[in-house]
């Protein structure tokens, strides 16, 4: 790469494609040594992502962990509007599941208790996701294309990474959100913040969707009561709706 400040939309979607080799790898290891714990692969590929970091100069890391305060107003808003999100992603899923069936154990196996879903799931997702899909790739394309073509491109790079259409459009749009978070704010930490809730939110909201009354089934079909969906739309939206008033008196603050 000729310069590491800046990345061609080819560049970043190679280096993706070197991440996802190196993964392979990790994962294949495990299988073949028959180690099945997931905080391993989730440590390994964290310290591959801070590798690639210590390979673009001194202080690299220490600029995408830079911390901003954010208002509580915008930080309220956010979690209005993710929660709304994830109960409209999840019936997407629904949905998607029937038309293309999830294969067995595509996921992989669940973690053994909570405490390990919140590690494996979110926290080390978080961090390590947006160290390297906001810090790195969205910031060096940024320096290359207009600020929304590089949203876009970082947004879709995420969502290929997770490698099946059943994650690939929410994971896309969240991208947008989290991007346009880093852009709007300058620091990583309100958009990682948001990325665990919203993980969070993924692994537990079956729960209480499982025990919720008028639960709509046809055929093979599961679906939310309809009442839930309406209720996520609105909650959706209203979030979305503070969200934009707030950042409207805010300018962008990434350097």
């Amino acid at each position: 790469m000729q310069d590491q400040k800046k990345f061609t939309i080819k560049e970043a979607i190679l280096l993706c494609f070197l991440l996802l080799g190196v993964r392979f790898v990790i994962e294949l290891l495990l299988m073949l040594f028959h180690i099945n714990a997931e905080i391993i692969y989730s440590m390994a590929f964290l310290g591959i992502v801070i590798g690639i970091v210590a390979r673009s100069g001194k202080g690299e890391l220490s600029r995408i962990l830079l911390f901003k305060p954010v208002s509580m107003h915008i930080f309220l808003a956010l979690v209005v509007m993710f929660l709304g999100f994830e109960i409209i992603n999840s019936e997407i899923t629904n949905i998607m599941a029937i038309l293309i069936p999830i294969p067995d154990r595509i996921f992989g196996e669940d973690p053994s208790n909570i405490f390990m879903i919140i590690i494996c799931t979110a926290i080390f997702p978080a961090f390590t996701e947006e160290i390297f899909f906001r810090g790195i790739l969205l910031k060096r394309l940024s320096a290359v294309y207009s600020k929304r073509k590089a949203l876009i491109a970082s947004a879709l790079l995420f969502g290929m990474m997770h490698l099946n259409p059943w994650q690939f459009v929410h994971a896309s749009i969240s991208g947008l959100f989290y991007g346009w978070l880093y852009l709007q704010y300058g620091t990583i930490w309100l958009g990682m913040f948001m990325h665990f809730y919203n993980n969070i939110l993924a692994s537990f909201m079956v729960y209480p969707v499982k025990i919720l009354p008028n639960e709509r089934s046809y055929s093979m079909l599961v679906l939310h009561p309809l009442w839930f969906d309406i209720m996520g739309i609105m909650i959706f939206f209203i979030g979305l709706g503070l969200t934009i008033g707030i950042a409207k008196t805010q300018r962008p603050k990434v350097n």
